[in-house]
């Protein structure tokens, strides 16, 4: 792979003794195909100020580590490694990488994304010394299927508002994990229930959201691969039950720490992903648990109020009552996604989509 050349290591080496303006903090577990592309990515950042690279490496079973050792020992100034002497999980992964990080500012990276723009971390840098009052910033991203069964696509936030705040983390979900760059004063200590959570990222998001506004820059600079082997998008191929109640369980979470009068768009985000979970036992033939589960959402959800949400108990209606129609119009709604999911991936250049 070609040397990248946009940090300068002998200016690195010359601040090893500061406090570098920006720590990168890169989560990794089985990633030997992708971890370099990750590496690289961040070598060709061009700033004018010091970084350091923080990567937890938890003990994987393949060449992860050894690859890691190799940009190591060609960037000592840069790369700093937690030898783990064992496996410690996905969150104490997550805890120990975030705390040994110290910068002022702290960029997140999964170890199997990769980012596309070399001014990333200027242009977020720039904008959050701007403004104060933002805790965090994003970008939009590109997914990409490794497979390639399926085009990639550019995922941009709704409304694409310079602005965006706590509630906001409901209707999108999350912002792409290796997008976000938050004030390391802003990082709150983790509450005893992290560990319980599947989704490490979104939780901190939204802990972050809790003091300060949300920056966006509108503009593709970073890669989210989806594989057998990613969290996001593994576990919902494996096993989309579980991913479902693992969505829901976390919401629950989100709520208890937010208390009620914050708490409402979140819940309302769980009811909706307890109606994809009434689809799920419908599509397995589980009538008597789809039921129930309707019942007890509606229910939560103080009955069928059309101002919060319409859709998701509509259709798990026709689900239940007319399911050839429920099926025909699903296929109708893949469809069109499809179409302009190919649409929405021109933010890849052609080199991109070949890889």
């Amino acid at each position: 792979m070609e040397q990248a050349t946009g940090i300068k290591d002998d200016r690195m080496e010359a601040h090893a003794s500061a406090l570098p303006k920006v720590s990168v903090a890169c989560i990794t577990y089985r990633h030997e195909a992708f971890i370099a592309e990750a590496i690289e990515g961040v070598l060709k950042q061009e700033v004018d100020f010091p970084i350091e690279m923080v990567i937890g490496e938890d003990c994987s079973p393949d060449g992860t580590r050894d690859v890691i050792l190799e940009y190591k020992k060609k960037h000592p100034g840069l790369i700093k490694l937690s030898e783990y002497p064992e496996n410690v999980g996905a969150g104490d992964n997550f805890c120990t990488t975030i705390n040994r990080c110290r910068g002022e500012y702290i960029a997140f990276l999964d170890g199997d994304d990769y980012w596309i723009s070399s001014q990333k971390l200027r242009k977020q840098v720039e904008l959050m010394d701007a403004h104060p009052e933002y805790s965090v910033c994003f970008h939009a991203v590109n997914y990409k299927y490794e497979d390639g069964d399926r085009p990639p696509w550019s995922v941009y936030p709704p409304g694409r508002r310079s602005v965006y705040r706590l509630s906001d983390c409901a209707e999108w979900i999350r912002m792409g994990p290796s997008s976000f760059l938050f004030r390391r004063s802003c990082l709150p200590e983790f509450p005893p229930w992290w560990k319980q959570v599947f989704f490490g990222d979104w939780m901190l998001q939204i802990l972050l959201a809790e003091r300060g506004d949300i920056g966006y820059v509108d503009e593709v600079m970073g890669v989210k691969r989806l594989h057998n082997e990613s969290m996001l998008f593994g576990s919902a191929v494996k096993n989309r039950k579980t991913h479902l109640e693992n969505l829901i369980n976390q919401c629950e979470f989100i709520c208890r720490h937010l208390g009620d009068e914050r708490a409402s768009p979140f819940a309302h985000k769980r009811d909706q992903i307890r109606y994809g979970l009434v689809h799920f036992h419908l599509d397995q033939g589980d009538d008597v648990k789809a039921r129930e589960l309707f019942r007890d959402t509606l229910t939560s959800a103080g009955g069928y109020n059309p101002r919060v949400t319409w859709r998701e108990p509509m259709l798990s209606y026709v689900h239940f009552r007319i399911p050839k129609l429920y099926g025909l119009l699903r296929r109708i709604w893949q469809e069109t996604w499809h179409r302009t999911a190919w649409h929405r991936g021109g933010a890849f250049s052609n080199r991109e989509r070949a890889k």
